[in-house]
């Protein structure tokens, strides 16, 4: 059996999220600039979240490729664990036996492709959203554009920010998708 089906087995009604990561510029304020990912949350007891996250991630190259995309997917992965994790935005449920079938769809549906001269991260878990995830019915809100998402991420940066400083430890929180 693999990480996944073993971290998420038969559990049901799991929180899709898409999740924001600070850059070394930019954090609380300037959320359009943050980097985003996928995140399927297994586990998220006493302020600890625990889940599967999928995310592309670039490197620049100065012998001639120029950037370089590439996808990067975790089976179990603690959001505490990073100081630059400000929280998220709950999108979506899937059930635990579905994780799977949606890391295979991503992989397979989703190799880093870059369209346009500012093609990112954050264009990327669009294209899961949109291409993925709200036709297998797994994002339960109507989600068009990055815009769309940036009033509740603001919300979750913040919250999750205030928390930390409370707590004297990373506090990342999952707020709800306001449309």
């Amino acid at each position: 059996m693999d990480s996944l089906s073993k971290l998420f087995g038969g559990k049901s009604d799991l929180p899709l999220v898409v999740v924001q990561y600070k850059r070394d510029e930019f954090g609380v304020g300037t959320e359009d600039e943050l980097h985003w990912a996928i995140v399927a949350v297994s586990s998220n007891k006493s302020g600890t979240i625990v889940g599967a996250v999928w995310q592309v991630i670039n490197r620049v190259y100065s012998d001639g490729r120029g950037i370089v995309w590439s996808m990067h997917h975790r089976s179990e992965v603690e959001l505490n664990a990073s100081s630059k994790c400000l929280g998220g935005v709950i999108i979506g449920s899937i059930k635990g036996k579905d994780v799977e079938k949606l890391n295979t769809l991503i992989e397979s549906n989703h190799v880093p492709q870059v369209r346009t001269k500012d093609w990112n991260c954050r264009s990327w878990v669009m294209e899961v959203i949109q291409y993925t995830l709200m036709p297998k019915g797994w994002a339960n809100v109507p989600i068009a554009t990055e815009a769309s998402l940036l009033p509740s991420l603001k919300v979750a940066a913040r919250a999750s920010r205030d928390a930390s400083i409370k707590e004297g430890k990373t506090m990342p929180l999952l707020v709800d998708f306001r449309a």
